[in-house]
């Protein structure tokens, strides 16, 4: 649905907190399992190691504390943060999939706890704080935000990667396009709307990034969400027909199939 107010994109109705858990239990929810016992599950973990070496990178771009604390909000299987701490950062997450929180703890991935609000993390503050795909998840939108504005450091930067309904291969694929995923994303972001967004809890929106391989990735789930089988081909043509038409990486010009939003306190 769409606000007339705001234009802001959310699905209705949604399962709440405490029924969304069993639309993650399910082994085709590639981010909650390490397992690539599929050829699907082998190409999203190959993607996966060369976008964490490129998030890494961000990171030290835009966070210019010497003593660096991450906080990875929504941290699955702990992949990302195990490679953070692998370079000397002091590393937070948080996971409500105890089987997920599980394994990460088990990748000595740092502290993991099952959300923001747990009293362990309530004096805490963290020069990044990371939302890779995790606020188009998250219930308590408005909490979280203002958590987050509270516990970040006034130098750090909060990243948040959402899919992008505005781009090329949303439009193409409409209602089989992958990345609504519903119902576990409850919101969808644009541009305009994550601009007001954030500018509403104190913060704005200083780059954006594109996320070339999201194309090619969710425009394969696509062709089996609309034809009942992968079809790499055509995935292969609209993946890049998406990233040609939609990259760029000055302010609010990029416009791929999932961006990553560069955010510090105003």
């Amino acid at each position: 649905m769409r606000c007339e107010k705001c234009s802001f994109l959310f699905t209705n109705p949604r399962p709440d907190e405490a029924q969304i858990g069993a639309y993650y239990d399910d082994d085709s929810y590639l981010s909650h399992h390490d397992n690539p016992d599929s050829t699907l599950a082998k190409v999203y973990n190959a993607v996966r190691n060369f976008a964490v070496r490129e998030k890494i990178n961000l990171l030290n771009k835009y966070d210019g504390n010497p003593q660096k604390k991450v906080l990875d909000i929504g941290c699955a299987t702990g992949f990302f943060l195990s490679a953070v701490k692998q370079k000397n950062w002091e590393t937070w997450g948080t996971e409500p999939d105890a089987d997920a929180r599980q394994i990460a703890l088990k990748k000595n991935a740092g502290n993991v706890l099952p959300s923001v609000f747990d009293p362990a993390l309530r004096d805490n503050h963290f020069t990044s704080v990371t939302m890779w795909h995790v606020l188009e998840h998250v219930h308590r939108l408005d909490e979280t935000l203002n958590w987050i504005h509270q516990h970040l450091d006034s130098k750090g930067a909060l990243f948040i990667a959402v899919p992008n309904p505005e781009s090329y291969d949303a439009a193409a694929y409409g209602e089989y396009w992958a990345a609504y995923d519903v119902p576990r994303h409850l919101y969808h972001f644009t541009r305009s709307t994550m601009a007001k967004l954030l500018q509403h809890y104190g913060f704005s929106i200083v780059g954006t990034r594109c996320m070339l391989f999201d194309a090619y990735y969710v425009s394969l789930l696509s062709t089996k969400y609309k034809y009942g089988k992968n079809k790499p081909a055509e995935a292969l043509v609209r993946g890049t027909l998406s990233n040609l038409k939609g990259y760029g990486t000055a302010l609010h010009n990029a416009n791929t199939s999932s961006l990553i939003y560069i955010v510090q306190k105003k």
